[in-house]
């Protein structure tokens, strides 16, 4: 007599492997390690892959871009969520032996561009950064190269996005790389340049920074920091940017002193003032001094416009 538990066991068992057979999104972006990338792989190197879900035509469809190394060449694809490789670069020059994604919508148009950030020993916090749009279903490089032999090279490195002016655009903050002087001594080598989207590219803008730094509001309450920093001695414009991008609010009240000297104080704030640009007199070593009040998490940018 056939048992009458026989087709509940049935169905409870196909029950069970479709849900054992559900693929992760990182089992999906694993599946996908470029075929180039595992070819010239070496045996004894790291392969290397992370991932990030985002809605690239607002269509409410997400999708994953993947960022892949093997220890020394790098690729970002961009998959749909069974798996499938809608779009991939095919450029030699992405190098790295691990790395990261952010997403950032830059010109407000509400779809990210992708940033993709390798480590390739170039030292400590010092990446080679990309950036990459999402048009026409391929992944469009829109950062500045220079050539360096026959291979392009990126024009940035360590990034910070900055809303310069309020109008909910975004602009990266290009970060200088690091070497040692004839002291031995670590420096910047170089200005913060200031990039700005044109005609969908990025492209360098007139302004740029001898010293930029970020600032938050602790939790804990008010918050007082001090920094140190070196320039050319001499009258400056300090520009204060309230509001840390993308996502940091702006805050009610700062005091900034620099040198000694109170040079922005909290009724500077009251307007909701975005930009507050106050002539200095510069020291060769100058102290900081930046004490913020009002909601966790709200921020200040304190940048130096360079001559």
């Amino acid at each position: 007599m056939r048992s009458k538990l026989l087709p509940s066991l049935i169905a409870l068992a196909l029950s069970g492997s479709a849900v054992f057979g559900q693929i992760s999104d990182a089992q999906l972006v694993d599946n996908a390690y470029p075929a180039e990338l595992e070819a010239s792989r070496d045996q004894d190197a790291s392969r290397f892959s992370t991932f990030v879900a985002a809605d690239l035509n607002r269509s409410g469809q997400t999708f994953l871009i993947a960022l892949y190394t093997n220890g020394t060449q790098a690729a970002v694809s961009v998959l749909d969520r069974g798996g499938r490789v809608l779009a991939h670069t095919d450029l030699r020059y992405l190098k790295g032996f691990r790395g990261e994604l952010q997403l950032l919508d830059l010109d407000g148009d509400g779809v990210p561009e992708i940033i993709a950030q390798l480590t390739a020993g170039h030292g400590y916090g010092v990446p080679d950064s990309w950036v990459f749009a999402w048009r026409n279903g391929q992944l469009a490089l829109i950062s500045p190269t220079a050539t360096a032999g026959k291979l392009p090279v990126s024009l940035l490195s360590q990034i910070a996005a900055v809303d310069l002016d309020g109008s909910g655009k975004l602009s990266l903050l290009a970060f200088p790389g690091v070497r040692r002087d004839d002291d031995g001594n670590v420096v910047a080598n170089g200005d913060v340049a200031v990039y700005a989207l044109s005609n969908g590219q990025l492209t360098p803008t007139t302004t740029a920074f001898s010293y930029a730094q970020a600032f938050y509001r602790r939790t804990t309450g008010p918050t007082k920091t001090v920094k140190t920093f070196f320039s050319l001695a001499g009258a400056r414009k300090l520009r204060i940017i309230n509001g840390i991008a993308p996502n940091g609010s702006a805050v009610d009240s700062a005091r900034v002193t620099l040198n000694g000297a109170e040079v922005v104080h909290p009724a500077d704030f009251k307007p909701k003032a975005h930009v507050i640009d106050v002539p200095v007199q510069l020291a060769a070593e100058n102290r900081l001094e930046v004490e913020l009040t009002g909601k966790p998490g709200s921020g200040i940018w304190v940048a130096v416009v360079a001559p």
